[in-house]
């Protein structure tokens, strides 16, 4: 069997760019609910919503962290997801929502993007930092489980691999919607530290868990997953679905 690079687990190839985009997916559905949240706050007293203050503050926390997400995803989103300038680009903005708007759903979701930029600009302390504030400002158990996913990212990208152990070990104890990619993720730290046997289980028991994701990207992360099993000395890689005709 080949030796292991630990050195390149730690770069994002294109099983762990998978894994973060189905783990970012998944993670983000609290945000979506913000402009949810903003109506229901506009209805409460009979339709005089502007007159609370604290609802016309989250309205203007949610387009402010808005326009700061579509300025970090770039120009064509589809393309590829954020790139290291557009992320960088994007930092002031972000940086002073989560300042400005503390305290709002908003706000903490800017906060949980500020880490996401810095990682993707190639500042893996400064993201830890950051995820590990997003943490303490998280309004619910999903956005506080989507800070600590990129916390594990951070410190893995860091080389920090029993760091990032640490960090997703609490995601895959219960039955959250970041436990299939938490535990991928998991098999990556293992590997990074040596641990075959601790890898194998995780990306055993990830593609077991991702295996009813029926986007085109989950099954994407299942068959790299599969790949990397194999590797391993574990179950054979998933055949590939033979071409739509």
């Amino acid at each position: 069997m080949s030796r292991i690079d630990r050195k390149s687990l730690r770069r994002p190839d294109a099983f762990q760019r998978e894994v973060r985009h189905v783990g970012r997916a998944l993670a983000e559905r609290w945000p979506l609910a913000l402009g949810v949240v903003v109506l229901v706050a506009a209805l409460v007293g009979g339709g005089a919503w502007w007159r609370d203050r604290a609802a016309d503050r989250e309205a203007r926390a949610a387009a402010a962290v808005a326009a700061a997400i579509a300025q970090y995803q770039g120009s064509d989103p589809a393309a590829g997801g954020p790139t290291p300038e557009s992320a960088r680009a994007a930092l002031p903005a972000l940086r002073e929502a989560a300042a400005r708007f503390s305290g709002t759903d908003a706000g903490a979701m800017a906060s949980l993007y500020v880490g996401h930029a810095l990682l993707r600009s190639g500042d893996a302390r400064g993201a830890e930092a950051a995820y590990q504030a997003a943490m303490a400002v998280a309004p619910n158990e999903l956005a506080e489980a989507a800070a600590r996913l990129g916390l594990g990212h951070a410190r893995l990208a860091a080389g920090n691999a029993a760091g990032a152990v640490e960090a997703w070990t609490p995601l895959v104890e219960g039955d959250g919607p970041l436990r299939g990619v938490a535990l991928l993720d998991l098999g990556r730290a293992y590997e990074a530290l040596g641990q075959k046997e601790a890898a194998r289980k995780a990306y055993a028991d990830g593609t077991a868990a991702l295996g009813g994701n029926g986007s085109a990207a989950g099954s994407r992360t299942v068959q790299l997953a599969g790949e990397r099993l194999a590797a391993l000395g574990g179950a054979p890689a998933p055949a590939a679905s033979p071409p739509a005709r």
